[in-house]
């Protein structure tokens, strides 16, 4: 503002249209800026319900695989258990089986003891 507009009173009004330009240029910035947070939400909304309906079913499907690896853990946890006593049983037996033969396949000392 110069020194000619401040000799004819022009600084007064060309402050206050300044100021009004300043206010309404705000005005109109702070609604854009709440139109476009609107739609952002808006979106946002959409975006997270189309997620939502997408992850359900991966959900489900993660829940069912954990099961299954659990059910699978418990059967192998018992398919040992029971291998193991197998192995234990099977490793007694033949000692036992291959003592009784072993005393049925000798041959005779030479001695007869029974007569």
């Amino acid at each position: 503002m110069g020194f000619w507009n401040r000799l004819t009173c022009q600084r007064k009004r060309i402050q206050k249209q300044n100021e009004k330009n300043f206010a309404q240029s705000q005005e109109r910035d702070n609604k854009a800026k709440d139109s476009l947070i609107q739609a952002q939400l808006s979106q946002r909304r959409l975006f997270n319900e189309r997620m939502q309906v997408l992850k359900e079913p991966i959900q489900e499907q993660h829940k069912s695989l954990k099961k299954d690896v659990k059910h699978y853990e418990q059967m192998k946890a018992i398919d040992l258990c029971k291998m193991r006593n197998e192995v234990m049983e099977k490793s007694q037996r033949p000692r036992r089986r291959k003592r009784a033969s072993r005393d049925q396949e000798r041959p005779p000392s030479g001695l007869d003891l029974e007569r």
